[in-house]
């Protein structure tokens, strides 16, 4: 979720009726967001970053978040608005309110910076989103983030297939991964999300199909061999493609279209998104 989607009460209505159903617990979801851009470009101190995040609380219906990230924002490099920031997450963190923080799309030197030139950090971020697909992979803030132990997290680990133009950038319309998917019968969306989940990299697709989303959980039915993921990787950094900063105003523009969304949460139940009678999803 993020303040910045417009979708939080959405879901926070969501939660309240698999509560009140006794579907699952919160103990067991995690629950991610982000502060909002506003908040972010202003710099804000820790009354308004604590607002900022019991807003969001309020409108998801929980008490408190499993994980809040610190989004990135050019003009925070020069001012140490990130440090500054980050300080007031940290406070959240002691109060409760945010059960871990972390960060989100910094570039390498600015996640650096932030780890390394305040002598007060107290929590360091236990999560880096970033772009991470077939066609994109920043190998330098990979291979930083696995040395300081920091989880890595895909917020487009497809690339953006519904916004592929030319032809040639989708990377499930890839020969490569087509003929892979093929050879182990499954579709091209599970070979890009399986070669990240095996690098230790989380992911998080979107979709609003009922079948792509049951598909995309669906990873741990086979495993790539060490070769194909090496040609990945190789193909990443050839291609040095990046799709998040060119969709984010269509892909803006799409969600305010949907009317409705595609399925009621009653067809989410009946689909096993919601199962178990321990409440595990």
């Amino acid at each position: 979720c993020s303040p910045n989607y417009g979708t939080q009460r959405e879901v926070g209505e969501a939660l309240r009726q698999v509560f009140e159903a006794r579907e699952t617990t919160r103990e067991r979801i995690f629950v991610v967001s982000s502060l909002s851009g506003e908040v972010v470009l202003a710099g804000g101190d820790v009354d308004e970053v604590r607002a900022d995040v019991q807003r969001t609380l309020q409108e998801l219906n929980i008490e408190y978040l499993d994980l809040l990230l610190l989004p990135y924002a050019e003009s925070n490099d020069e001012n140490q608005g990130h440090a500054s920031l980050w300080r007031a997450i940290e406070a959240l963190v002691k109060e409760g309110l945010v059960r871990h923080s972390g960060v989100g799309g910094f570039p390498l030197e600015s996640l650096q910076a932030l780890l390394q030139d305040d002598p007060a950090l107290v929590h360091r971020p236990v999560v880096c989103q970033l772009e991470h697909h077939p066609f994109y992979r920043d190998e330098a803030l990979v291979e930083y983030c696995k040395e300081e132990g920091i989880q890595l997290l895909a917020h487009t680990p497809l690339g953006r297939p519904a916004l592929s133009r030319p032809p040639g950038s989708n990377p499930l319309k890839e020969p490569l991964i087509e003929m892979s998917a093929e050879a182990l019968e499954c579709s091209p969306a599970q070979i890009v999300l399986r070669w990240a989940v095996q690098q230790g990299v989380a992911v998080v697709p979107n979709s609003l199909s009922r079948s792509h989303i049951l598909e995309n959980a669906n990873l741990h039915c086979f495993t790539l061999a060490p070769f194909r993921v090496d040609v990945l990787g190789e193909m990443a950094a050839v291609r040095n493609m990046r799709f998040a900063a060119a969709a984010t105003t269509a892909a803006a523009a799409a969600a305010t279209a949907m009317k409705k969304p595609p399925y009621s949460l009653e067809e989410v139940r009946t689909q096993g998104l919601v199962c178990g009678e321990d409440g595990a999803i």
